[in-house]
């Protein structure tokens, strides 16, 4: 499977897991998904986008976009997620990167880990909780 949700600590993280070739309505599926429901938005504290799987991304300027616009649909409903995107290789990076310029005035806490290790690490010391990152 190229691409899925895995809802973590009761419910207040999910981590996105994608593999193989990334394309692009896997990835807003995925995105879409993970914020369809309004009480699971509420519930969350953080997100994990990891991507160290990927071996290609077929994702446009134009998906990115998109993927903007579903998250500032659900930061209107929660505003206080951390997102950690795990982005081991340089294409994936800039990616995301640009999903942080164009989500620049979102007002989620939101960075980019070459390890899914420092994500974590980060998540636990900005959330300030005991996180297991297990369902």
């Amino acid at each position: 499977m190229p691409g899925k949700n895995t809802f973590t600590d009761s419910g207040l993280g999910v981590i996105s897991s994608f593999s193989g070739t990334l394309e692009s309505d896997v990835f807003l599926q995925i995105l879409k998904s993970r914020y369809s429901s309004e009480d699971t938005v509420r519930k969350l504290r953080y997100v994990i986008t990891d991507h160290t799987a990927v071996e290609k991304f077929n994702i446009s300027t134009e998906d990115i976009i998109k993927a903007v616009e579903i998250s500032t649909a659900a930061s209107k409903i929660n505003t206080k997620i951390c997102i950690a995107s795990v982005t081991p290789n340089d294409l994936a990076y800039g990616l995301l990167r640009m999903w942080g310029s164009y989500a620049d005035l979102l007002p989620w806490e939101y960075k980019n880990f070459k390890s899914i290790s420092d994500a974590k690490n980060w998540l636990s010391t900005e959330i300030g909780l005991q996180l297991t990152f297990t369902e």
